[in-house]
């Protein structure tokens, strides 16, 4: 079997990676499947398409080229109230520099910086 073979589309994340080879999803994956069965299939759909629409908006605006991994792995392992925390603190301050309207890089090291806090403060490893 070839290495292409072997990817099944459904395990490609928004991030372009496999998640069947990234750490974030292979912890999950049991925790996953215990929240299926507590709260339902249509619930963690609800709460998985919620998380890919975070992940996309941090891609789209606060990705410097180098932070694909790391905000999946936030947008795995946090809840989305923490990245939508993130995000509002972080369109709070580029509102608040509009004048300067900061570039990418600066928004994305801004937002890392952020998530990182936010997710130490609940003791949540991102590494």
């Amino acid at each position: 079997m070839t290495a292409a073979q072997s990817i099944r589309p459904g395990t490609i994340a928004p991030c372009g990676m496999n998640c069947s080879l990234c750490w974030a999803y292979i912890r999950t994956k049991m925790v996953c499947l215990r929240r299926i069965r507590r709260g339902g299939l249509s619930v963690w759909l609800r709460e998985q398409t919620e998380r890919q629409a975070l992940l996309e908006e941090l891609l789209q605006n606060y990705n410097e080229g180098r932070l694909m991994s790391f905000y999946c792995k936030a947008c795995a392992r946090m809840p989305a109230g923490l990245i939508k925390k993130a995000l509002k603190s972080a369109k709070a301050k580029s509102a608040g520099e509009a004048a300067d309207r900061p570039d990418v890089k600066s928004r994305a090291a801004f937002m890392k910086e952020t998530i990182k806090n936010l997710a130490s403060e609940k003791k949540i490893d991102l590494g």
